[in-house]
């Protein structure tokens, strides 16, 4: 990593962070929890109960309940992506911006569809 930051060290910030990435470097910015919600469904609309929701930048997850609904809690502020998984089905990601807070929040994100 110490090479690729020096290698983009001259860029402005956004940009050396967004050319890092290219090389599997990516920075995480902490700060108060967000709480990630939102539904998981296949592409006929049906919710889907079982499902895996995961924070690619740390790992965290959760599993939908019932009714395809899930909450997983993330310090990330920045860019992060959202990955679903269901058996059977092709994983999705989907990225979403945190803005800085500076108490916990709660975030509502678009329905994932997994096809």
């Amino acid at each position: 990593w110490d090479e690729v930051e020096a290698y983009y060290g001259e860029e402005e910030t956004e940009s050396k962070r967004q050319n890092a990435r290219l090389w599997g470097v990516v920075y995480v910015s902490e700060g108060p929890a967000a709480l990630l919600s939102g539904l998981v469904k296949n592409a006929a609309g049906n919710a889907l109960e079982g499902a895996t929701v995961t924070v690619a930048q740390t790992g965290a997850s959760a599993t939908t309940n019932n009714e395809g609904r899930y909450t997983v809690s993330t310090t990330v502020i920045g860019t992060v992506t959202l990955e679903a998984e269901y058996p059977g089905f092709n994983k999705v990601n989907t990225e979403l911006e945190i803005a800085k807070h500076d108490d916990e929040v709660e975030i509502n994100v678009a329905d994932l569809v997994i096809s």
